[in-house]
């Protein structure tokens, strides 16, 4: 936070401050911080403020940008939510996502705001009833939890009469889908409820519970769909021995030690049994097997991983586990169907690793660089936004037309500009998120006819001589040469030294140089 807050201080001070329409944009970055994550009721006032400064522009616009998305520069994948400086609406489901503020000055300099995450919180559950007769054998019967009208997602829970369903001897027969579909066949959705090869005793009531999570509703419950299942009179004659997996489950995204389930849900007839292979593919074998008295089902136990058929426990992440990718396999006696699933480490929030000068001349023609260099763990999507810029990304459009040509490597979020133009002089920032969180950073560009003249000495430091960058030491009665050399665009045509007045006070403790840039003596 220091480094982005001296960068803003710099562009406040320092833009363009030779040209003669100096713009200066400011983002107030603390009020992006402090509003960084939102969370409020459907219902109630929702004002977010495009909080920033802008000086030495008389018209300046502002655009918010709405997304799924932490940011992105596709139109088709955002929406624009207004043009007002502060955005205030009555909150509702539609409003929750990523803003993004974008401020633009008639001159053309346009910087983004950090992203503001605006979470409306709603729970609106309604009962539904049902009732579903199933034959016996009946390969695969789908159980659907009603439309659940909440935000953030809720937790939800099948029970059998009043029973969470993965505390009942009943776990390979009647499984809650979570996780990743991997079968079309059956029309399964994520939190249905499946009951494979169907028993009388599989005959209950069944329920879809619902628990609220966020901040203004955790914690409350609801009921979103009842069954009464029932044994049908008919019989279903079972010929068909292939296994198929229906879902797996990696679990989500652990962080380091933490202990992660892994899921695998199959059909087949019988009902399949399963077998789990670690991140070499060697199956996990039998010598730690013992029961497990509540179900009398067979666990795999060692120090890292504990097997219970449908399932398996990782104990204790490390990360060497990050993209560890482990097999479920269902098994019937003429059948097998093998899933991987990929264990992946929760994302870091992305940071910057390097500094760079905060501002950057150059005159018409020349190639820029910019590289901020990045350090992150896990997925990151990389945007580039500024004067120059702004065309290219809010339009989708490759062309810079009298800008110059733009090429962007993300993979090493590296932004390059070849023949760049006067009029890409302004303020390029650079955008990175994932999963984690968001950074951004600015880099001060400008384009001018010429540069301004720089000098510089080169004097070698030594035994009585010592040069510390402009200042030059040197003992009584030393003799040495200084060669004075300057640069600039155009190359400046006259160098000079100044001499002190050998009367001054502080000539009498320097040595004195001729025109030629050369020492003749010494005082």
């Amino acid at each position: 936070m220091y480094l982005i807050l001296v960068l803003l201080s710099y562009i406040t001070s320092a833009v363009l401050s030779s040209d003669p329409s100096e713009v200066f944009i400011t983002v107030n970055e603390a009020y992006f911080t402090t509003n960084k994550v939102i969370n409020i009721k459907s219902g109630e006032k929702l004002s977010i403020d495009c909080a920033s400064s802008v000086i030495g522009s008389d018209a300046v616009n502002y655009k918010w940008y709405l997304s799924k998305r932490p940011y992105t520069s596709q139109v088709n994948q955002r929406s624009e939510a207004s043009t007002s400086r502060t955005f205030t609406v009555a909150a509702n489901s539609t409003h929750t996502g990523y803003y993004m503020c974008l401020i633009q000055s008639e001159e053309g300099y346009a910087v983004f705001t950090p992203v503001l995450h605006v979470i409306v919180e709603y729970f609106d559950i309604e009962t539904e009833s049902a009732k579903k007769t199933i034959e016996p054998n009946e390969k695969v019967a789908v159980l659907k939890c009603s439309q659940i009208n909440a935000n953030p997602a809720p937790i939800v829970t099948w029970k059998k009469d009043g029973v969470d369903v993965r505390n009942i001897n009943l776990d390979s027969n009647v499984m809650h889908v979570t996780g990743k579909v991997v079968d079309r066949q059956y029309n399964i959705e994520v939190n249905d409820l499946v009951i494979l090869n169907y028993q009388d005793k599989f005959a209950g009531t069944y329920t879809c519970d619902v628990e609220a999570t966020g901040t203004f509703f955790e914690g409350r419950t609801s009921t979103a769909k009842s069954y009464i299942v029932k044994t049908a009179a008919s019989f279903s004659l079972m010929n068909d021995n292939s296994s198929q997996i229906l879902f797996i489950d990696n679990g989500g995204k652990p962080n380091v030690g933490e202990a992660i389930t892994l899921r695998c849900g199959a059909c087949g007839y019988p009902t399949p049994s399963y077998e789990w292979h670690d991140t070499n593919d060697k199956k996990l074998q039998t010598s730690d097997v013992y029961e497990r008295h509540s179900s009398n089902k067979i666990r795999y136990q060692n120090e890292y991983v504990e097997v219970l058929e449908t399932s398996m426990i990782v104990k204790s992440i490390k990360a060497v586990d990050d993209d560890a990718e482990y097999k479920c396999a269902a098994l019937t006696a003429t059948s097998k169907s093998v899933e991987s699933i990929r264990l992946t480490l929760s994302d870091t929030v992305p940071r910057f690793n390097s500094t760079m000068d905060n501002s950057q001349y150059n005159i018409p023609g020349a190639t820029i660089t910019i590289d901020f260099g990045l350090k992150v763990k896990g997925q990151i999507d990389i945007s580039w936004n500024g004067q120059g810029l702004d065309k290219f990304l809010l339009n989708s459009d490759n062309t810079m037309a009298n800008r110059g040509k733009l090429n962007l490597d993300n993979d090493n979020n590296v932004l390059t500009v070849e023949n760049i133009q006067k009029n890409s002089s302004g303020v390029f920032q650079c955008i990175v998120y994932n999963e984690a969180g968001m950074v951004s950073q600015y880099k001060t560009v400008i384009i001018r006819e010429s540069q301004p003249a720089k000098v510089a000495h080169t004097t070698a430091s030594t035994p009585d001589i010592t040069v510390k960058g402009n200042d030059i030491h040197s003992v009584r009665g030393a003799n040495f040469t200084m060669q004075c050399t300057g640069s600039g665009n155009p190359t400046p045509s006259d160098i000079s030294i100044d001499v002190p007045d050998s009367t001054s006070a502080i000539a009498s403790s320097l040595v004195k140089v001729n025109k030629e840039g050369s020492i003749s003596e010494t005082c």
